[in-house]
């Protein structure tokens, strides 16, 4: 076990390098993001499948790399306008480089892993949460038994995704957003996310809130929100 974890820890750094040194997947050394990215999804796909027993399913499933804005080589951008139902955290990072000193995609995986039982708590449960953005800018958003219209300005250069209008008080603020053609992300600053786990959870339940922020800030750089997939 011992060997197992060491050399776990050695397949990572020799990711890591990989993406800091500008090689892609092939050893051929290149200043281009798409090469990083797939250095990126190459060296974390390796180490996932060890630390997973071989099972890659939560790296390679997703189309979202990790990194806010940022899709996998397969994927393509999608437009917002649509119904969006969630599925589990996400965990996102500002930068490639926070993401791989955090631990890469392993350490994001596992910190949804951490955040989900906690979102149950509160009353975010997959299908349970669901958001439809029309074409006028309007939308819906249906959070733990609570039912809100609202209005949207998505900037898809920007990635960001700013909710104003809300009338029961789930105030999302400004997210961030990695938009593909059949998953979304969208991640919040821990204080924002504190906030949307304040307005669904009930007083009884503060210490789970609590544990729901400090998990948010366990990394520089780590946004928590979440994921949903296109109805």
């Amino acid at each position: 076990m011992k060997n197992f974890k060491s050399l776990s820890v050695a397949l990572f750094v020799t990711a890591a390098s990989m993406i800091s040194c500008g090689f892609g997947p092939q050893g051929t050394t290149t200043g281009s993001t798409n090469s990083n990215n797939a250095a990126l999804e190459t060296g974390m796909g390796v180490l996932g499948a060890l630390l997973t027993g071989g099972n890659t399913t939560d790296a390679t499933s997703s189309l979202l790399t990790g990194v806010i804005g940022a899709l996998t080589n397969n994927a393509q951008s999608g437009s917002i306008v649509g119904t969006w139902v969630y599925s589990e955290p996400s965990v996102e990072f500002t930068s490639q480089n926070l993401l791989a000193q955090a631990g890469g995609m392993v350490a994001a995986n596992q910190m949804v892993n951490k955040l989900a039982p906690y979102y149950e708590k509160v009353g975010i449960k997959p299908g349970t949460f669901t958001m439809t953005f029309n074409q006028d800018n309007t939308c819906i958003i249906t959070i733990a038994g609570k039912t809100q219209q609202a209005n949207y300005i998505y900037d898809s250069s920007a990635h960001t995704l700013r909710i104003t209008g809300q009338v029961i008080g789930l105030s999302f603020g400004t997210a961030y957003a990695t938009v593909s053609s059949t998953q979304m992300s969208l991640t919040l600053d821990s204080s924002k996310l504190l906030d949307v786990a304040k307005n669904v959870a009930s007083r009884s339940q503060n210490s789970t809130v609590n544990t729901i922020s400090s998990i948010a800030d366990t990394f520089n750089g780590m946004k928590t929100g979440f994921k949903f997939v296109k109805k």
